[in-house]
């Protein structure tokens, strides 16, 4: 796509143009790095990992399909299926991410495409961070496969555990955690997600919303397309955005 093509709001246009100095927010997995489309090897990994670290931690299921099926289906209602497993069956949300992330198998996927955005990111002008779903356990393991530990120090990689293990696409407190921790309105704050479920709620706080959706033609209803205000294709298109504005300004 071409960026240009890519500005919905009028708003984040100017505020970039403007030159203020954004906090620049990232989600981490399936944004900063993709999931592998078209590939269930991934997907089914991340299932029997959820479903063997839940049954580790005392839930109870009739078969090994019927855990598997369990944590599809609470990753669906709560966009976490190791969250969901700890709200159903009252095991430590935290101790469940804590488990989950340690034994997931980082290999299994391609750390290497992600490198291309890390000479941008460091250039940047504007502050940059991550806020995610994940425990710090598993980007302590893999942001330095990406060449991200530098880019993203640990002051600046806030995990679901920092921000009260509230998901963002359950309420405000995420946004509202980075706005008070870095000192800013709402509306020099840009929030970059793969879920749509996550930038709605945080434009209902008043945040700025880029959608990342890697080639995918997304699906959006009106009311959702009116909460993106900028989609890209990757997160490099977007930095390459950025730095037009920034010279162009």
């Amino acid at each position: 796509m071409d960026f240009e093509k890519q500005i919905i709001s009028s708003s984040l246009d100017a505020l970039i143009q403007s030159g203020n100095n954004l906090v620049i927010a990232w989600d981490y997995d399936g944004t900063l790095y993709p999931y592998p489309q078209n590939d269930m090897g991934f997907h089914n990994h991340t299932n029997q990992v959820t479903a063997q670290v839940a049954q580790q931690l005392g839930a109870k299921f009739t078969s090994e399909q019927h855990a598997l099926d369990k944590m599809l289906e609470y990753y669906y209602a709560h966009g976490s299926g190791i969250i969901g497993a700890a709200i159903n069956h009252g095991f430590s949300k935290e101790e469940g991410l804590f488990h989950y992330h340690n034994n997931l198998d980082p290999h299994i996927l391609d750390w290497t495409v992600c490198m291309e955005t890390n000479t941008k990111l460091e250039n940047c002008q504007h502050r940059h961070c991550i806020i995610t779903h994940s425990h710090r356990i598993w980007l302590d393991r893999t942001l330095p496969l990406m060449g991200k530990q530098h880019v993203f120090p640990p002051d600046r990689v806030h995990c679901l555990e920092d921000y009260g293990l509230s998901l963002k696409s359950h309420g405000p407190e995420a946004m509202k955690f980075l706005m008070d921790l870095y000192e800013v309105p709402a509306n020099n704050l840009v929030l970059v997600e793969d879920s749509i479920q996550n930038l709605v709620v945080a434009k209902s706080a008043g945040v700025h919303t880029v959608l990342v959706t890697y080639g995918t033609e997304p699906k959006l209803t009106q009311e959702q397309l009116n909460t993106v205000d900028m989609i890209v294709d990757t997160p490099l298109n977007f930095l390459k955005g950025l730095q037009q504005h920034q010279q162009a300004a």
